[in-house]
């Protein structure tokens, strides 16, 4: 069964009479749910949608989680200890369970409903990475549940987000690569960003702690002037991701007081790298697509930069 069919066919059967859908997982896994939550939570009425850390869902199951319930569970092995465990919950309650996965045969899908594997690697497709995934079934439900007007937009969206993306990491390499030159030594990063672009800053943050060992710190773009501003100086480093059009306005309007006060600022506007080519309804969801792909190429180069590999790891598994 294709990817479009398991879809659809988790959508038609959780939708008539869903309530509410819960988005979880640990890492860069959680925040590559968040921007089909951001999608559900703003075109849909009649379903309430929740994004969740796998740990805290599984061991303090939310109240409303019952048979009208959804969850969706990302886990790139399968086996994460944790989203298992948050299945098992939404199990418990009589939820439907939802999973995407990498790798056949896991834990995780033994105990779902359904099962979405996603691409990843080198030649994946943007419009089928776990991401992607989860906005197609997010549009899927809203389809069903509503009737969702923009959907033929949608669709529209996901047949050309891959060359988009292709263009836009063509367009910025040269950008991201110099930057990483320019901050190479830097100890201290934060990422910025609100709206759809929130998970892909929590996503750049995850990886910069994790597979580059830098301190990293993840700023909401609509907290930036209630404290976060002080940290503003010239040794801190600043990635901003903004989306087109009002939607990035927070973001667009941090970089320019950070840039105000320091040099160290990347601004990753996805209007700017392609997103003003899809339709205006479906533009600010696909921001993810663009930034995790682009800045890639950025923690590739500052990997190298301070020969330090992306796989090293010095207390988690080598998977």
């Amino acid at each position: 069964m294709s990817i479009k069919q398991t879809i659809e066919r988790i959508a038609a059967e959780s939708a008539e009479g869903l309530g509410s859908v819960y988005w979880t997982g640990c890492g860069q896994s959680l925040g590559a749910m968040h921007p089909a939550h951001y999608f559900l939570r703003r075109q849909v009425t009649t379903i309430s949608s929740f994004w969740e850390n796998a740990r805290e869902f599984a061991f303090a199951p939310p109240a409303g989680l019952n048979a009208s319930s959804l969850l969706v569970a990302n886990s790139h092995s399968g086996n994460t200890q944790e989203v298992v465990a948050a299945a098992s919950a939404a199990k418990d309650r009589g939820a439907q369970v939802a999973s995407l996965i990498y790798k056949d045969g896991s834990a995780l899908g033994d105990k779902s409903d359904g099962v979405i594997k996603y691409e990843w690697g080198p030649d994946r497709h943007p419009g089928l990475e776990k991401s992607a995934c989860a906005l197609r079934l997010a549009v899927e439900i809203a389809r069903r549940a509503c009737g969702y007007s923009q959907y033929s937009e949608f669709a529209e969206a996901f047949e050309s987000i891959d060359p988009i993306v292709a263009r836009a990491r063509e367009a910025s390499c040269g950008a991201v690569r110099d930057f990483a030159g320019r901050n190479r030594e830097s100890r201290q990063y934060y990422v910025v960003g609100g709206g759809a672009s929130y998970g892909a800053a929590y996503n750049e943050v995850i990886a910069l702690l994790q597979s580059l060992w830098i301190h990293a710190g993840l700023m909401h773009s609509g907290e930036f002037r209630h404290g976060p501003i002080e940290i503003v100086d010239g040794d801190a480093t600043f990635i901003v991701l903004a989306n087109p059009g009002a939607s990035g306005d927070a973001e667009r309007e941090a970089c320019d007081f950070i840039r105000a006060h320091t040099d160290r600022c990347l601004l990753l506007d996805s209007g700017e790298l392609g997103l003003l080519e899809l339709p205006e309804s479906a533009r600010e969801y696909f921001g993810f697509a663009v930034f995790s792909n682009v800045l890639e190429l950025f923690n590739r180069r500052l990997s190298e930069l301070r020969e330090h590999p992306l796989s090293t790891k010095r207390y988690m598994a080598q998977a």
